[in-house]
């Protein structure tokens, strides 16, 4: 699910569809590494700068990525990704798109493996905004 304010609309995309890639791989799998490498495939990647890892400003050590998208298509044009000396878990992502607007993602009390109940990512749609299905991944396609 994705709220977009300014439409009020929800988009939805279905995780049960088998869609697959290019490649063959499934698109929506988990533990998978095509997201990673999807990453990867789509941005120049180089560390921030040459001393790493470095003090981030809450005091612990990060490598930094800086991530450049390889073709100007819409989306977020760079990434920083702030990944734990001690851990390897990404911590921090500051990303900006062409527009100069930036969004921060910031991730703590990271706990791995951990038994969640159903349910908790149920989404509940307010009552007056339309709901969009993915027009890009579905089962027809």
């Amino acid at each position: 699910w994705i709220y977009i304010k300014s439409k009020n609309a929800v988009g939805k995309q279905d995780l049960t569809i088998q869609k697959k890639n290019k490649a063959g791989k499934l698109i929506f799998s988990a533990n998978s590494k095509e997201g990673l490498y999807r990453l990867f495939r789509k941005y120049h990647y180089k560390f921030d700068s040459t001393k790493q890892p470095r003090k981030g400003e809450d005091g612990n050590l990060y490598f930094v990525l800086d991530l450049e998208q390889r073709e100007k298509i819409g989306g977020f044009e760079n990434i920083l990704l702030f990944v734990d000396a001690k851990t390897y878990l990404i911590k921090k992502a500051i990303a900006s798109d062409s527009r100069g607007k930036t969004t921060t993602l910031e991730f703590s009390n990271i706990a791995l493996n951990q038994e969640l109940e159903d349910g908790l990512f149920k989404y509940h749609i307010s009552g007056n905004s339309k709901i969009v299905n993915n027009p890009l991944v579905s089962d027809n396609q």
